[in-house]
């Protein structure tokens, strides 16, 4: 009874979060993994035109007020199920603001080099930089264009087959869970946990994979790895001490009940047999043998 009441417990949490999944992933486009349009509204250089050039005015790229990174497409969207739709996905968005964050480092830190005063603007840095190392200012710029061009695209967008697949992975674990909920109740057709047990090991190796997939990335993407593998560790535990336990008993049970209704059939068929044979001998003594 107690193990029955945990699982129905565990079951009904598990269900109503699918659940809540869905509506928040239909509703919410930042918990998709999706930004709105103003938060990269400003994600592209701020131009000052150099006129003091001998031959021709220099146009200097600022990316100094360029925000690094969007905290919200490294939690929200991994914290529901639906892992295997985003890896199908290649997790573009995460790439590409990873991609900003490293040349925006290295711009930076080129820039950077260049102010002897903290206090200075920035076009100072900028114009000793151009004239200094103008290949590789030119070649982070290109590369820092490319990867918020990138952003932009990616994470103001998601495919409608990835966002549809995601809420089809949350569907069945709410339907696996809530029928897992209804067998508890009536104790009754113990293999139909297996198909929470599939879902959830689906569940599992994705989280698994893509804990191991950004583990050589630091900072941020550390975020999804907590996630991950905070969800693997619930899902297991869940799987091993709750729901395959509450499998096997069923089943012993249904497995006993069938040996008992064995074993009346035998004893009955035993009794029938002997009574046959019993009423044989007294015929033949009345009617004499047919022999």
């Amino acid at each position: 009874m107690r193990l029955r009441n945990l699982v129905i417990l565990v079951t009904t949490f598990q269900a109503l979060f699918d659940i809540t999944g869905i509506i928040v992933t239909i509703s919410c486009p930042p918990c998709r993994g999706v930004l709105q349009l103003e938060d990269v509204t400003y994600d592209s250089a701020t131009e000052f035109e150099d006129a003091s050039w001998t031959l021709q005015s220099k146009i200097y790229k600022d990316y100094s007020h360029i925000k690094s990174s969007h905290y919200s497409i490294y939690v929200l969207p991994h914290i529901f199920s639906g892992v295997v739709p985003r890896m199908v996905d290649g997790f573009k968005c995460i790439m590409a603001d990873q991609m900003v964050l490293e040349y925006l480092g290295d711009w930076e830190k080129l820039v950077g080099s260049m102010k002897d005063d903290p206090r200075e603007h920035i076009i100072l840095s900028l114009s000793e930089a151009y004239l200094k190392q103008p290949k590789k200012m030119m070649k982070i710029e290109e590369k820092l264009d490319e990867a918020l061009a990138m952003r932009r695209d990616f994470c103001t967008n998601k495919e409608e087959g990835i966002i549809i697949l995601e809420l089809v992975a949350m569907a069945a674990n709410a339907v696996s869970a809530l029928l897992i909920l209804a067998i508890s109740a009536c104790n009754k057709l113990p293999r139909l946990h297996i198909p929470w047990m599939i879902f959830s090991a689906f569940e599992i190796t994705g989280n698994v994979c893509v804990t191991v997939a950004f583990l050589i990335y630091p900072g941020l993407p550390y975020l999804i790895c907590m996630i991950s593998m905070t969800k693997v560790m619930w899902l297991k535990w869940v799987w091993a001490k709750t729901v395959r336990r509450q499998m096997h008993q069923q089943i012993d049970e249904h497995d006993k009940y069938i040996a008992l209704m064995v074993k009346d059939d035998l004893e009955r068929a035993l009794l029938r047999s002997q009574l046959d044979t019993k009423g044989k001998i007294r015929l033949s003594r009345v009617f004499g043998s047919s022999a």
